[in-house]
């Protein structure tokens, strides 16, 4: 039997999910970058919970807080370890963790809902709160008495999820509002250590999906070389940090720099197996020999590369002690000192600003898998490099669906059917939702999501559309997602973001497609923003939007029998899009 190459491709990143735990046994059941020490879902409930004060209660997958008291504290008392064997803490002892949870304001009466952080005791403690006057701000309880750090309005609303995260590093805090800052780097320094818990104070409250993780493993970094080049390591060559690049100064052979990262699945390669690397560079030189690239599977007398001349020429070669094999060559829109973008994952596969290049080139890694250092080299040139970004994140597969046949995909709710070369929702349904592209996983990278729609009916509720973010049943936010939806009537088009079975509302966007006629969408995400264009129009460009997890992508029908045609996902590449630590306003709360 002959297996296809995209066949091995998905075998082998099976195989790579499993990898921490063969390789570390019980030293670790974690996955960089985060470990997980609270999941929380109250359903029912999975952690020791004690309460300090209140009425506290387990209702239909929630929690609750009833009593309306002054003060209502719960937390929890047991913590696990990052490594599975070693026994529970009493206390959560990291000096760097993120703490979040989901909840809402209920009922009548002026108050707040919060959740607490290094909690001593009920006279000593840290708390993050949501007000019913709307208003969102950060405290601290030392000897009892009680200090507002920081305040402000972001119109906070009863009856509203919110998911509100702390991200602290030791004793320097950062507060998110579904998953957009609100204050950073408060200094809260009283407390080292402590347990984590939920806080009502004269109100009823509710609180759902609680995380609580710690880093683990390399982390993800973004470095601009505005001052340094925090923990590179030059192997040859001339480098140093100059006007905001980092530089080889030496025109010689090989010069190699690598970077803070461990790739391996080895006891002490800090589990980096799968990584996405992405690098702005120039070439000042002219010739074909003069390149500029980036190294991976480095070990010192071999490692592979993919190198770029001012020809426009890229190669991908093998090299070991000297000897060089080229596995790829392509053509690049490049040229001596002209500044383009390089984006390279664990699999060898390469993009040249936001184009892929090379895809999962055939023996670029002679292990199975990625395996020694990453970083950056030239050949006889002085290479510049700037924006060198690492994370832990690929793009596992492009999908492209034509549906002339036939398709697989995934019912969630409606009926659907292939027919005629379109993906039909057969049911006039309040709301019908496919999921195709099923081997299509996106674990949190940026996207391009281009599909072709028809509208049969032509009222304001007739509404057509694509899904993503969509949380499949066995993640902590099973069944929710967020959806852009488009109405017939040129009234709009809406995007939504659907959490715990209610529909809330992000933004309303003009455009004027009839019913009954094609037209082209792409929903483009970069970080936590939205991009939206429609017949090639950009009706909205960079929509604040982070609250879930990526998950799957699909298609919506709400009072619609809508057709869908020409879908197509892509990894986004592109580097646009405001930075991602801008603080929330108002207007962009959701």
């Amino acid at each position: 039997m002959i297996t296809s190459p995209t066949a091995l491709l998905r075998t082998a990143l099976v195989v790579l999910a499993f990898l921490p735990a063969l390789a570390f046994g019980t030293l670790s059941d974690q996955t960089p970058p985060s470990a997980v020490i609270v999941r929380e879902d109250f359903a029912p409930l999975s952690q020791e919970w004690q309460p300090v004060s209140g009425a506290w209660s387990v209702d239909a997958g929630k929690y609750n807080s009833t009593a309306a008291g002054a003060t209502d504290i719960s937390r929890i008392v047991n913590y696990r370890a990052i490594d599975p064997s070693a026994p529970p803490q009493p206390t959560l002892h990291f000096d760097r963790f993120t703490l979040s949870a989901r909840m809402r304001i209920r009922g009548a009466g002026a108050g707040t809902v919060g959740i607490v952080y290094r909690y001593q005791d009920s006279a000593n403690y840290y708390e993050a709160l949501l007000s019913s006057n709307g208003t969102v701000s950060l405290r601290r309880t030392r000897f009892g008495a009680t200090t507002q750090l920081a305040s402000t309005d972001l119109h906070i609303q009863r009856e509203v999820w919110y998911l509100v995260e702390i991200k602290s590093d030791q004793g320097s805090n950062t507060l998110s509002i579904n998953g957009q800052p609100v204050f950073a780097n408060v200094l809260q320094l009283e407390f080292t250590m402590g347990q984590v818990g939920l806080v009502t104070h004269a109100v009823v409250g509710q609180f759902d999906k609680m995380l609580v993780t710690t880093p683990f493993g390399d982390q993800p970094f973004r470095h601009d070389f505005t001052t340094d080049a925090p923990g590179w390591e030059p192997q040859s060559g001339q480098w140093n940090v100059a006007d905001g690049t980092y530089s080889n100064a030496a025109v010689q052979a090989t010069s190699v720099t690598l970077m803070p990262i461990h790739v391996g699945v080895q006891i002490g390669s800090d589990l980096t197996t799968s990584f996405t690397v992405r690098a702005r560079m120039l070439n000042p030189y002219a010739n074909t020999g003069n390149l500029v690239g980036l190294v991976f599977n480095y070990d010192g007398a071999s490692y592979t590369e993919v190198v770029f001349s001012p020809k426009g020429v890229a190669k991908m070669n093998l090299v070991s002690n000297g000897r060089v094999q080229t596995l790829a060559t392509a053509a690049y829109n490049g040229r001596r000192n002209v500044w383009f973008d390089v984006t390279l994952d664990h699999s060898a596969s390469v993009w040249v600003d936001g184009k892929k290049l090379f895809d999962h080139v055939p023996g670029a890694n002679p292990a199975m898998f990625a395996e020694g250092s990453v970083g950056l080299i030239t050949h006889w040139a002085p290479g510049k490099f700037d924006d060198v970004w690492f994370d832990h994140d690929f793009f596992r597969s492009s999908c492209s669906e034509t549906f002339s046949s036939s398709a697989d995909f995934e019912t969630v709710s409606g009926t659907w059917a292939v027919n005629a070369g379109t993906l039909d929702a057969t049911a006039v349904t309040p709301s019908s939702i496919a999921l195709p592209c099923r081997q299509t996983d996106l674990v949190k990278t940026d996207f391009v999501y281009r599909a072709r729609l028809f509208n049969p009916y032509g009222a304001s509720g007739n509404l057509v559309g694509l899904v993503f973010n969509y949380q499949l049943p066995d993640t902590l936010y099973a069944g929710d997602y967020y959806e852009l939806v488009f109405s017939p009537t040129g009234s709009g088009a809406f995007l939504n973001k659907i959490i715990q079975g209610v529909s809330y509302r992000v933004g309303t966007f003009p455009h004027n497609v009839p019913p009954n006629t094609w037209f082209d969408v792409q929903l483009i995400r970069s970080g936590i923003h939205t991009t939206i264009k429609v017949n090639g129009v950009t009706i909205a460009h960079d929509v604040p939007q982070a609250d879930l997890p990526t998950g799957r992508l699909g298609v919506v029908a709400h009072w619609s029998p809508g057709r869908f045609d020409n879908l197509s996902v892509e990894a986004n590449f592109a580097r646009s899009g405001p930075a991602s630590n801008t603080l929330l306003t108002p207007a962009a709360q959701q």
